[in-house]
């Protein structure tokens, strides 16, 4: 499997990290702007339950972003990210994608953070 997504490709997984619990989310999707023409996509997203140790290995590896207090506080498991697999079709273009996680929540409904990220033409280097 590559590291960089490529043109084309399906099963690539997207994590999104919401900041926060996200365990009683009824309706969880990344909305997502391509590159190339400005198409709007909503892709459906899966709440990822995880080990607090895993998340913490993944997103703060250096101990960089949450002390050793705030790592303490983290429940475990914790449901902070939403995942999604790439499904045929969706790296139809090249370039760099913009997305934002929505969830909709008894007591909140809205956008995360804007992300990005790069899809690249098959054999382009980078």
């Amino acid at each position: 499997m590559a590291n960089k997504p490529y043109k084309g490709d399906i099963g690539t997984i997207i994590l999104v990290d919401c900041e926060g619990d996200i365990s009683d989310s009824t309706v969880s999707l990344l909305l997502i702007r391509k590159p190339e023409d400005d198409t709007e996509v909503e892709w459906s997203a899966a709440i990822f339950q995880e080990a607090k140790a895993a998340y913490l290995t993944d997103v703060d590896p250096d101990g960089k972003i949450y002390n050793k207090a705030a790592r303490a506080a983290l429940p475990d498991p914790l449901t902070r990210r939403l995942r999604y697999v790439v499904q045929e079709g969706d790296f139809d273009q090249e370039g760099y994608y913009e997305g934002n996680s929505y969830i909709e929540s008894p007591v909140w409904k809205g956008r995360g953070e804007t992300f990005r990220f790069r899809v690249y033409e098959p054999y382009e280097k980078a």
